[in-house]
């Protein structure tokens, strides 16, 4: 389990005049008020922005010009002494954090009226300049949400495990294919327990028509019938009520109202556009906790803002939090996102967490070069956690790490070792075929590790990856050989800091490009 986390908030409320209000809320929840402001009307900033947009939805930005895009947003609802207020806010937390060691934490919650001009620019592109820093990938000490005020009482305690999720995939004829396999194999990796005696964490279903071999997949209950509104409808009503529901699938918009394309449950294959409002009608007695709607990769063109119109319309339903894709996403970083994501929420993480984690995942793959980046968008009430972690599996680990040192550590060296045969494997080492995406996808694995023991090993694994991007596959694979035969893969010295490690229960950040230090040096600039 890891550490428990404090956090400060930091509200940017931008009203319907474009007005903006902003608050810092400490740990002890004792406000502190910001400057006033107004969104930033420079003719040429919002020329730039309008362009940059356009182009955005084309996904025709390269790297420089998300960056631009990112900055461009920052600098308009941060405007001059706005920016100043939360880069402040956010330097004391980092001091904080450095010097007395403590795990605070910075919940950015942006806050806009539908009727502002600002509504619907994208939020999750914000780049701080000063800083060097995207908001909404930046996993080490921060979250970005987009708040809605709801009415009525809402029931906001934690759920105990297993996290009941009903995935419902829709796949009409006519419509291209909703290729949706990758993300059932990782939401049934994390449904399975780990081993004997292991406590189930979710309990999965799926809803839609499947391939023969996707019903293989452990861990998941395929119901075997069309994602149709009345078999969801059917669902609900049973005791058995998700706490999640994850759509798959495509979206329209029409008239300005946002449509979902159920399956007809009477005509095989055939598409039944479904309103926002009947769609909304399915949460009148049930409240999911958490309601994922994500945009197929081969959905039909402009379908976005119909799953933006549903996420609005749902959350209206009193839904706590609703995590909808800005555009259309790839199939490969559908399931990037959903590994970051539904490990997080299964780890007792809060929603903005999760969704954060899931972001940098894919920045993890794209490096902040194209969009799909900043496709997940999370509305919500207040981003806590939707179910209780499991403290009885931390403290098993927790304990075998105590009595059984180096068990504990061979079983982290033994899942080291396997991934980085896998990944020279994928290479063609041994005279196999090569599949270089598999390969980056085993040594990302590594890279992510948190266990500071092993950093030379990640290192040689960044450069072998860095290699296989540029095309070297023999430079990759000379890497991932010294990896493998790397002297911290057996060093006794590995194996007591790996050991300290489990003992304190201490998460490790994310390596960063650049260090607490480093920002630290922005005081005197601010």
């Amino acid at each position: 389990m890891e550490e428990r986390r404090d956090y400060d908030q930091f509200r940017l409320k931008i009203n319907a005049n474009d007005s903006i209000e902003v608050s810092h809320f400490d740990t002890t929840n004792q406000e502190h008020p910001g400057p006033e402001a107004k969104v930033s009307d420079d003719p040429s900033l919002r020329d730039d922005i309008r362009d940059y947009l356009v182009k955005l939805g084309m996904s025709t930005l390269d790297g420089g010009d998300i960056q631009r895009l990112g900055r461009n947003l920052y600098n308009a609802i941060f405007p001059g002494q706005v920016g100043v207020f939360f880069e402040q806010t956010l330097q004391g937390i980092l001091n904080e954090r450095q010097d007395r060691k403590t795990n605070r934490w910075l919940r950015v919650i942006i806050d806009v009226h539908p009727k502002s001009t600002v509504f619907a620019w994208p939020m999750e592109f914000l780049f701080c300049p000063r800083m060097e820093l995207w908001l909404a990938t930046e996993r080490s000490f921060l979250t970005l949400s987009r708040h809605l005020t709801l009415g009525g009482t809402l029931d906001l305690r934690l759920q105990e495990p297993p996290l009941r999720t009903l995935v419902v995939i829709s796949d009409p004829d006519k419509l291209g294919g909703v290729i949706s396999t990758k993300v059932l194999e990782e939401i049934g990796r994390l449904a399975t327990p780990g081993g004997s005696g292991e406590e189930k964490n979710m309990d999965v279903k799926v809803l839609g028509r499947l391939k023969s071999y996707q019903q293989d997949i452990p861990g998941i209950d395929y119901l075997d019938q069309p994602a149709s509104y009345e078999n969801i409808m059917d669902l609900i009503k049973e005791e058995w009520q998700p706490h999640v529901l994850h759509f798959i699938g495509h979206g329209k918009f029409e008239q300005n109202e946002g449509f979902l394309g159920l399956m007809k449950s009477d005509e095989e294959g055939l598409v039944d556009w479904i309103s926002a409002d009947h769609i909304s009608q399915l949460f009148s007695d049930w409240k999911p906790r958490l309601v994922l709607l994500q945009a197929c990769q081969s959905a039909q063109s402009g379908t976005e803002p119909g799953f933006m119109s549903l996420a609005d319309r749902i959350f209206k339903r009193n839904i706590p939090a609703v995590v909808a894709m800005q555009f259309t996403i790839t199939n490969d970083f559908a399931t990037i996102f959903a590994q970051g994501f539904y490990e997080a929420l299964r780890d007792g993480k809060d929603v903005d967490a999760a969704v954060q984690i899931g972001r940098s995942k894919i920045t993890a793959k794209v490096r902040w070069t194209n969009r799909d980046f900043g496709a997940p968008v999370l509305f919500t009430y207040r981003p806590d956690a939707i179910m209780q972690p499991l403290p009885s599996r931390s403290t098993r680990v927790t304990q075998s790490a105590v009595m059984d040192k180096n068990s504990t550590y061979m079983t982290a060296v033994q899942r080291v070792t396997r991934k980085i045969q896998n990944a020279l494997k994928c290479l063609g080492d041994g005279g196999g075929e090569v599949d270089a995406e598999r390969a980056r996808g085993w040594m990302d694995d590594i890279i992510e590790l948190k266990e500071e023991a092993l950093v030379k090993v990640k290192n040689r694994i960044s450069d072998a990856r860095e290699c296989l991007d540029m095309g070297d596959e023999p430079g990759a694979v000379k890497r991932l050989r010294e990896a493998l035969n790397s002297s911290d893969l057996k060093s006794p010295a590995v194996e007591a800091k790996q050991v300290k490690g489990f003992e304190s229960g201490q998460e490790q950040p994310r390596l960063q490009t650049k260090s607490l230090a480093d920002r630290s040096s922005l005081t005197g600039r601010l």
